[in-house]
């Protein structure tokens, strides 16, 4: 099924970008549902579900549900068939808890590996489409955020006196984007969430964003917008608008956005200038920012239009945001020209969630798409 035609008939008036991000919208969730959310992936070739893409799925279905106009027995059928995959592809770790992992081998770990990211994104899903997914999906939902609230004890580390969960079991790394996304699905009042909160915000590099963890100096898109989205609830509204497009800026390349930046020392920055494709500039201290000719990922153009696109829907609040949100919803459309990148599921589902949000963002301060 080809699903990236550009436009409407020969002869007829252009598209508003609203109105082909919302074509692009329905296309891009039927094909999910109708392919059962199967597909390869950039790390697996084979063809299988995959419990993160489910995940967006959800959260797009609802933000569907929200904006109107769609087929709203046929997302209501689909989030049902949703919860029905994750149920099989939950990894039990006790009685009362259960995670969500990759599902295939990949780096040092296991399919059966659960990973704190995947199961943050999964109970966001769960957790916007709660009128559609059911008691199965109440179930699945309470004991994934059990095992996100209570994990085990040899899975913890300590930072600064709180004890956190690391990327998984077997990987004991602590990213920022995941103790962000971790805190955001931790009850009111416990004392984890806001000290760790703290210190999220307090690892921001100034003017640019997230490094990955405590031991890089490597910053992409991705994790900016699972960073911030987070950590944003009770934060001053303008603190976080500064944020997104400090984090935007440096992903904005000439030649259209990037996926990764580095910080380096000067010896590093001699040796990649006049490197084609790479731009240097300094960034103080003697360091300098390293901007990779590394075109971003689908899931990085998704991510990001949804997290600007979700603070852009007063047009009062900041022309540059919106302006960001519009040169992303492009680079969207024109990603899923891409036959090979837009029929990874996970890929997909971030772009789709992207649109879904944008159409709502749009919508909101407009009266309408």
């Amino acid at each position: 099924m080809t699903l990236r035609s550009s436009n409407s008939k020969p002869g007829a008036p252009p598209e508003s970008v609203a109105a082909r991000a919302r074509r692009a919208l329905d296309l891009e969730v039927r094909w999910f549902a109708e392919a059962g959310g199967r597909g390869p992936d950039e790390y697996c070739d084979d063809d299988r579900v995959h419990p993160m893409a489910e995940g967006r799925f959800l959260s797009t279905v609802a933000t569907m549900l929200e904006i109107g106009g769609f087929d709203d027995a046929e997302l209501r059928t689909w989030a049902e068939e949703s919860v029905a995959r994750l149920a099989a592809t939950a990894i039990t770790l006790d009685p009362e808890r259960i995670g969500w992992g990759l599902g295939f081998e990949w780096k040092e770990v296991s399919p059966d590996e659960p990973f704190v990211i995947t199961t943050c994104i999964v109970a966001e899903g769960l957790k916007a489409a709660s009128s559609q997914i059911g008691p199965a999906g109440e179930e699945l939902r309470d004991r994934g955020l059990a095992w996100l609230q209570r994990p085990q004890r040899d899975f913890e580390v300590e930072i600064d006196s709180v004890r956190v969960p690391t990327f998984s079991p077997r990987m004991r790394q602590t990213p920022w984007n995941v103790l962000a996304a971790w805190t955001s699905h931790l009850e009111e009042g416990d004392p984890r969430r806001d000290v760790v909160r703290s210190l999220v915000t307090a690892a921001r590099v100034p003017g640019l964003g997230w490094c990955y963890d405590r031991d890089s100096m490597r910053l992409d898109l991705l994790h900016q917008g699972y960073t911030i989205a987070g950590v944003e609830d009770g934060l001053d509204e303008d603190r976080v608008v500064e944020w997104i497009l400090e984090s935007l800026a440096g992903f904005s390349a000439p030649a259209g956005w990037v996926d990764k930046l580095d910080i380096v020392d000067e010896p590093v920055a001699r040796d990649l200038r006049g490197r084609p494709g790479f731009l240097v500039h300094p960034c103080g201290e003697g360091r300098h920012l390293v901007t990779h000719p590394s075109p971003a990922r689908s899931w990085s153009l998704g991510e990001s239009l949804r997290l600007a696109s979700r603070r852009s829907a007063d047009p009062q609040l900041d022309v540059a945001l919106r302006r960001a949100s519009g040169s992303l919803v492009e680079a969207v459309l024109d990603r899923l020209g891409d036959e090979k990148t837009s029929h990874w599921p996970r890929a997909t589902m971030h772009l789709a969630l992207g649109l879904a949000t944008f159409i709502a963002s749009r919508r909101q301060s407009r009266g309408g798409v």
